[in-house]
């Protein structure tokens, strides 16, 4: 039996790394231990970033960051107030970890190493005296006047406060299978249910096949159901194997997930491909292209248009004869050619699973948190941050930060004996 601990966290992830950080710098005479169901900790934060850890964003006006998050942002206020992007930033600076700013307000290490991320914050927590118990999967959490523990290999640990930071559903080779979901029932909360974000649409056109691994920069994303437009983005777009993907389909996932559950309409992405240029300016660049290079042919005229990769697919879509000269090209070709490049139509059918999102919607429900300490209204003395929580924000280092701000803040927080 471990006994008299001040804070057992579960979840050495990052919310549950920067709470025990947090505990013992506040209260250095803290008994604080993480345990960790993997064999190490903050295996999800190694392939953040594709491997580089966009640790947070520059976006550091807090009401800003608020409107970002969407309808639970205002949540966050107290959490942001105590732990902000600024002193985030600062923070991990002061271990060591060099950060640049790159495109879209993204913070990164200079190292460019999800791992060194992850091996400072972890020297740090050996520092400060966090014990870490790896394999350490939770089994049973009993709830009297403090919190009795049972590990699957059959220790037990006893703690006057008890931190939850399991993590969601997203990744689920990386530890996160929704345990704490159920923790946070068995104690009487309520779970928001789960769903993948931030995540990859399959799509209804085989063509799409051919255009995996091509980014589109800079285009205008629309989406429509039932003839009524419901969301609309401008960035950067992914063709995956099975459909569309990058930034601007990421942070429309969620949303175009329920528009597809509603099974109403078909749901369908309609690109710009040429958002800067309205209809006529752009029309009027392919009458000059046709005046100037009458000699030459259609395909010469859309490789001036489009990345290599998506000609020959334009062309066959569009049902346009590849070798036919641009002196003799048809007023009606001409405006098929326009309407395409203005707005391509993509039937999107469903989100990829849990195994792909990089993070997961929904979780334990905000009504039964506290936002000013993260303790639950039920359960005096019980805890919740990072992804567990009904909390996710888009891509950009967001959600990397709600773990910081939630994680930290349950360290502040805690009662010690």
């Amino acid at each position: 039996m471990n006994n008299n601990h001040d804070l057992i966290i579960i979840g050495g992830g990052a919310a549950g790394l920067i709470a025990g950080i947090s505990a013992k710098t506040f209260y250095p005479q803290a008994k604080v231990t993480i345990l960790e169901k993997n064999d190490a900790c903050g295996k999800k934060l190694l392939i953040t970033g594709k491997g580089r850890c966009n640790i947070t964003t520059s976006n550091t006006n807090i009401p800003s960051f608020i409107e970002v998050i969407g309808k639970n942002g205002k949540w966050l206020r107290d959490a942001l107030t105590q732990f902000s992007i600024a002193e985030t930033i600062d923070f991990f600076v002061s271990l060591g970890i060099k950060v640049q700013e790159e495109r879209g307000n993204r913070i990164f290490p200079e190292s460019a190493n999800a791992s060194f991320v992850r091996d400072k914050l972890i020297e740090k927590i050996k520092e400060l005296g966090v014990e870490i118990r790896c394999t350490s999967t939770v089994k049973e959490v009993q709830i009297n006047d403090s919190f009795t523990l049972t590990t699957k290999n059959g220790h037990k640990y006893v703690t006057n406060n008890l931190l939850i930071a399991t993590g969601g559903l997203s990744y689920p080779t990386t530890g996160s299978t929704g345990d704490g979901y159920l923790f946070a029932q068995e104690s009487g909360h309520t779970i928001i249910t789960p769903t993948p974000s931030l995540i990859g649409i399959k799509c209804q056109e085989v063509w799409i096949r051919e255009l995996a691994g091509l980014t589109l920069n800079n285009v205008k994303a629309e989406i429509y159901q039932n003839n009524k437009k419901h969301l609309e983005k401008f960035g950067d777009l992914l063709f995956t194997h099975v459909g569309v993907s990058g930034p601007i389909i990421l942070d429309m996932s969620k949303d175009i997930h329920h528009l597809i559950s509603s099974r109403l309409t078909p749901t369908q992405l309609s690109l710009d491909l040429k958002p800067a240029v309205s209809p006529q300016l752009l029309d009027a660049r392919v009458q000059r292209i046709c005046q100037d290079e009458g000699k030459k042919n259609i395909k010469s005229l859309i490789t001036k248009l489009l990345p290599g990769k998506m000609i020959d697919v334009f062309i066959a879509l569009n049902k346009l004869d590849a070798n036919n000269k641009l002196s003799e090209i048809k007023k009606e070709e001409r405006i098929k050619i326009i309407t395409s490049l203005k707005k391509t139509i993509i039937t999107l059918t469903e989100v990829e699973g849990f195994d792909k999102a990089i993070i997961t919607s929904g979780g334990v429900s905000l009504k039964e948190v506290n936002p000013k300490n993260m303790e639950s209204k039920m359960v005096k003395n019980l805890f919740f941050a990072g992804e567990v929580l009904d909390l996710d924000g888009p891509t950009g280092g967001y959600n990397l930060q709600i773990a910081w701000s939630t994680g930290y803040l349950v360290g502040k927080s805690i009662i010690c004996s």
